[in-house]
């Protein structure tokens, strides 16, 4: 491998240097080992002055800006996306960074597991569904876990339920005072993202189902809804990075470097 390194390095210093009349300076790993030649051929490689590269790692994105208000002198760049926010100190050399990983929230995770397996759950879980993940998020919807706790199934009769429907033998019937009509689309006012982003609330449309066996009931969001609150997301985030930085040039990239 040394050797390698070694022919490699003699090949850069014969191109850079054609006369051969001056010694070249030949960069292997600035941060590591630096190699020069003379006009001999003769190759000198010394322990590099500079220390490791740094990858600092912040928790929230005022410290990324920070970082990059600090070493504005160096020409640093933001990038972007969903999966995190970077900072390359100097964007010229591009090895000093300090990045945040963005997390998805507990409520877009679940919404995304609901919309790939669409799973009937039971009365009990949807009810803790909604008053644990899915707390403080219901929207128009504030009181459907009371009114879920009214629904019972019973023997015999003929009961008007889900929508207007009427069923046979085992019923769903809800005592709240008058007809329960279980909405068919649940509106939810949720983060994409952990609160250390600030990229505040997004609304996702769900679709929410009643079944009798059981009873059961399903609740996953419309196509493109989770991807488009992804998106309406990662704009707040180029938002705030902007406002943050204030009258700085620093540049803003969506994507990663």
């Amino acid at each position: 491998m040394l050797k390698e390194a070694i022919d490699t390095i003699r090949e850069m210093a014969d191109d850079a240097n054609v006369n051969k009349n001056t010694p070249v300076f030949v960069e292997v790993d600035k941060r590591k080992t630096l190699a020069t030649k003379t006009k001999e051929g003769d190759i000198f490689i010394t322990d590099a002055e500079r220390g490791p590269a740094r990858t600092h790692r912040a928790t929230d994105l005022e410290t990324v800006v920070a970082f990059a208000l600090r070493f504005k002198d160096l020409e640093p760049a933001i990038w972007y996306s969903r999966a995190g926010v970077v900072c390359l100190i100097d964007d010229e050399d591009r090895e000093d960074t300090i990045k945040l990983t963005l997390t998805f929230s507990d409520q877009f995770a679940k919404l995304r597991e609901l919309q790939g397996n669409k799973a009937k759950v039971s009365q009990r879980d949807m009810i803790l569904l909604l008053r644990s993940t899915f707390k403080d998020c219901l929207m128009h919807n504030a009181d459907l876990v009371k009114q879920l706790r009214t629904v019972k199934v019973q023997s015999g009769g003929t009961t008007e339920l889900q929508r207007g429907k009427s069923s046979e033998g085992r019923q769903i019937a809800a005592e709240i005072g008058s007809q329960y009509e279980p909405p068919e689309y649940l509106s939810l006012s949720i983060p994409v993202f952990l609160d250390q982003i600030g990229t505040g609330l997004q609304t996702v449309q769900c679709v929410f189902e009643v079944h009798e066996d059981g009873p059961t009931f399903q609740l996953f969001p419309l196509p493109a809804e989770l991807e488009c609150a992804a998106v309406d997301a990662e704009v707040r985030i180029h938002d705030r990075i902007v406002s943050l930085l204030g009258e700085s040039s620093v540049p803003v990239y969506f994507g990663a470097p």
